[in-house]
């Protein structure tokens, strides 16, 4: 796994996405919340990510299996737990090597075989979420990309990733079992509120995939819908908690 350099957030930070005042913050003369240097490195680091978009990047390529995990005082069979992966990956028509799902029935299937998030999401979630130590993978992706972006990737867009040739087939729509994971019941409003849904594909060819290789665009699904609109068509129209193929 790459890891690229992002900036740790400022617990100011946090509280200002959230809408929470700082008064240690107030009481410095002329600061207002969350206009620390935590803040300023952020927004440098958010900006130079923005540039890189036309560089995408395989920084992180994750799998697991299911398990069984506690949930508000039940068990819930889920394989949102995934780990990065040191060696490439063999990737096939319904997915990566050594990854899975637990509920078939809903879950995965060829038009969803590999789900991928975008890296730069990642310093904004540490600070909303207040989870410094949130690592690739813990959104249940089979790949962090950098620079990925759902308001570019349009449904039908076909990448090379690796020697493998994946197509963009949808915005994923969380359910309780990302909040499971991340031990945080708001994320899964807050994913469709923001628009920060990763992307879905289909695995048009097999092959290999390792972090570090680049994920090239081949062929651009001229007038389809991006995955952003999708997602906002989509979350008004659909139940969040029967759409979540990464669980």
């Amino acid at each position: 796994m790459l890891r690229p350099s992002f900036p740790q957030c400022s617990r100011d930070a946090t509280k200002k996405r959230w809408g929470v005042k700082s008064r240690a913050v107030h009481a410095r003369k002329g600061l207002s919340p969350g206009a620390r240097g935590g803040d300023s490195r952020l927004a440098a680091e958010l900006r130079g990510q923005r540039r890189r978009r036309s560089r995408l990047r395989i920084v992180s390529v994750n799998a697991g299996l299911p398990r069984v995990a506690r949930w508000k005082g039940g068990r819930v069979r889920t394989a949102i737990f995934k780990e990065p992966v040191s060696s490439p990956v063999a990737v096939g028509r319904l997915g990566l090597e050594g990854d899975g799902q637990a509920d078939l029935r809903v879950h995965g299937g060829p038009a969803r075989a590999v789900y991928a998030y975008p890296a730069q999401h990642y310093p904004l979630w540490r600070c909303e979420l207040d989870l410094p130590g949130l690592s690739f993978g813990m959104f249940g992706e089979n790949l962090t990309v950098e620079g990925l972006d759902e308001e570019a990737v349009r449904i039908g867009d076909r990448f090379r990733a690796g020697t493998a040739v994946i197509e963009a087939t949808g915005p994923r729509l969380p359910c309780f079992k990302l909040a499971l994971r991340l031990e945080r019941e708001a994320v899964v409003e807050r994913m469709l509120a923001t628009g920060r849904t990763g992307v879905y594909f289909a695995v048009v060819r097999e092959g290999i995939v390792a972090a570090g290789d680049r994920l090239e665009l081949m062929e651009r699904a001229a007038g389809a819908p991006t995955v952003a609109e999708t997602a906002r068509a989509r979350s008004r129209t659909s139940s969040s908690d029967a759409s979540d193929p990464s669980g």
